[in-house]
C-alpha cells in the first residue's frame, strides 16, 4: 500500500471508529445526536497510522461538530457544538489550564477534579493539548491518558486502558484504548481513578 493510500484509509477508520464508539455509548432507544467533536477521530488516526493499521478521512469524525451556535459566538473560547473547547494546540499547562477553564457548567467541576487526581498521583506528569483534548504523560512525547466532553459526559480516556485492573467499562474499536464516562461529578469514582492513573503512567505511552 502506498504512503498515501495507507494515511487515507487510516483517517477513514479513525472516524468510523469515533462514530461506532459514539452509537454504542447511546441508550437503548435514543437518537444519535449531532453534535460530534469534530477533532475527535485525530488521536485514534494517530494510533491506527503509526501502527500501519488500515482502516478514519480527514473530515470523518465531522457532522456539525465544527460549527458553534450562535448563543456562543463572540463569548470567549469557541465550543464545538459538541460542548467540548476549542483551545489551540500547545505544551505544558498553560493549555490545559485553559482547556478547564472552557469547559462548561458542571463539566467544568468534573474536568478541574479529574486533572487534580492525575496531578496528586503524578506529580511530574507532563502535558499538552492536541485535537482539543488534554494529554497527561510521562514524557513530552509518551502519554497515557486523555479526557474530553461529549454533550452529556466527560470521558476519560487511557490509551492502554486494556491493560488496567478493575477494566474501564466502555471498549473501543481500537483494541487497547479503554474509556470511563462520567456524568455527574458525585459520581466520580476517586479511588477507582487513582488506581487507574497509578497503573496508566506505569505503561508504555502513546506517542502523538
Amino acid at each position: 500500500m502506498e504512503r498515501g493510500d495507507r494515511e487515507t484509509a487510516a483517517m477513514v477508520a479513525a472516524g468510523w471508529t469515533v462514530c461506532l464508539d459514539e452509537f454504542d455509548a447511546l441508550p437503548a432507544g435514543e437518537p444519535p445526536s449531532q453534535e460530534t467533536d469534530s477533532e475527535a477521530w485525530r488521536p485514534v488516526y494517530e494510533l491506527l497510522h503509526r501502527r500501519r493499521i488500515p482502516g478514519g478521512c480527514s473530515r470523518a469524525g465531522t457532522r456539525r461538530g465544527d460549527l458553534m451556535s450562535e448563543s456562543e459566538k463572540g463569548t470567549g473560547p469557541t465550543l464545538l457544538s459538541g460542548g467540548n473547547p476549542q483551545i489551540p494546540k500547545g505544551m505544558g499547562r498553560e493549555p490545559v489550564e485553559a482547556y478547564i477553564a472552557a469547559m462548561p457548567e458542571w463539566k467544568h467541576d468534573i474536568g478541574r477534579r479529574l486533572d487534580e487526581l492525575i496531578r496528586e498521583e503524578v506529580p511530574d506528569v507532563h502535558n499538552a493539548v492536541k485535537w482539543n483534548q488534554p494529554l497527561y504523560g510521562t514524557a513530552d512525547d509518551s502519554w497515557f491518558l486523555t479526557f474530553r466532553y461529549i454533550t452529556n459526559y466527560v470521558q476519560l480516556s487511557f490509551f492502554r486502558g486494556s491493560s488496567l485492573d478493575p477494566l474501564p467499562e466502555k471498549g473501543s474499536k481500537h483494541p487497547e484504548m479503554r474509556y470511563h464516562d462520567i456524568r455527574r461529578l458525585e459520581d466520580l469514582d476517586e479511588d477507582k481513578v487513582r488506581k487507574w492513573v497509578r497503573q496508566a503512567a506505569e505503561l508504555p505511552g502513546e506517542k502523538m
